[in-house]
Protein backbone atom coordinates (compact mmCIF):
# COMPACT_ATOMS: atom_id res chain seq x y z
CA UNK A 1 0.00 0.00 0.00
CA UNK A 2 1.49 3.51 -0.76
CA UNK A 3 0.86 5.39 2.46
CA UNK A 4 1.67 8.63 0.30
CA UNK A 5 -0.84 7.95 -1.98
CA UNK A 6 -3.39 7.30 0.39
CA UNK A 7 -2.90 10.15 2.57
CA UNK A 8 -2.93 12.68 -0.54
CA UNK A 9 -6.04 10.69 -1.61
CA UNK A 10 -7.39 12.22 2.01
CA UNK A 11 -6.11 15.23 1.54
CA UNK A 12 -7.40 16.03 -1.65
CA UNK A 13 -11.01 15.08 -1.07
CA UNK A 14 -10.69 12.07 -3.92
CA UNK A 15 -11.77 9.53 -1.40
CA UNK A 16 -14.71 11.26 -0.32
CA UNK A 17 -15.76 12.11 -4.03
CA UNK A 18 -15.58 8.14 -4.48
CA UNK A 19 -17.57 7.23 -1.81
CA UNK A 20 -20.52 9.28 -3.52
CA UNK A 21 -19.44 8.22 -7.18
CA UNK A 22 -21.63 5.69 -9.02
CA UNK A 23 -18.91 4.14 -10.83
CA UNK A 24 -16.67 3.24 -7.56
CA UNK A 25 -20.34 2.46 -5.26
CA UNK A 26 -20.66 -0.54 -8.34
CA UNK A 27 -16.92 -1.73 -8.06
CA UNK A 28 -17.20 -1.73 -4.23
CA UNK A 29 -20.21 -3.98 -4.16
CA UNK A 30 -18.67 -6.12 -7.26
CA UNK A 31 -15.39 -6.92 -5.21
CA UNK A 32 -17.48 -8.18 -1.75
CA UNK A 33 -19.12 -10.17 -4.60
CA UNK A 34 -16.05 -11.50 -5.63
CA UNK A 35 -14.65 -11.97 -1.69
CA UNK A 36 -17.38 -13.96 -0.96
CA UNK A 37 -16.79 -16.52 -3.74
CA UNK A 38 -13.02 -16.77 -2.37
CA UNK A 39 -11.52 -14.73 -4.95
CA UNK A 40 -8.57 -14.11 -2.21
CA UNK A 41 -6.50 -12.16 -4.93
CA UNK A 42 -8.92 -9.25 -5.07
Amino acid sequence: MDEAWCHTQYLTGALHRKSSDPLFQSLTVLRAHLLEKGGQGV
